[in-house]
């Protein structure tokens, strides 16, 4: 997929650019980083993700599954 992917804007970047993710594209969007910086590619400014960072903890109890007055 990152393949498809890169071949696919790989031309139409020719100068540093950004990336912004959601949902499941993170992960994509770390490799295809990769894959620009590994073929000499412009420089990526940034990338954004709406996720947080996987080193930092999750919280303690998922809020869907709190009792109903809880969630409420």
């Amino acid at each position: 997929m990152v393949e498809d992917i890169y071949n696919s804007i790989k031309n139409n970047i020719t100068e540093p650019f950004t990336i912004f993710e959601h949902s499941m594209g993170g992960l994509l969007t770390y490799e295809l980083c990769h894959k620009f910086q590994n073929e000499g590619n412009p420089a990526l400014v940034h990338i954004c993700l709406r996720r947080k960072a996987p080193q930092l903890k999750g919280r303690k109890q998922l809020i869907h599954s709190l009792p109903k007055h809880e969630f409420k």
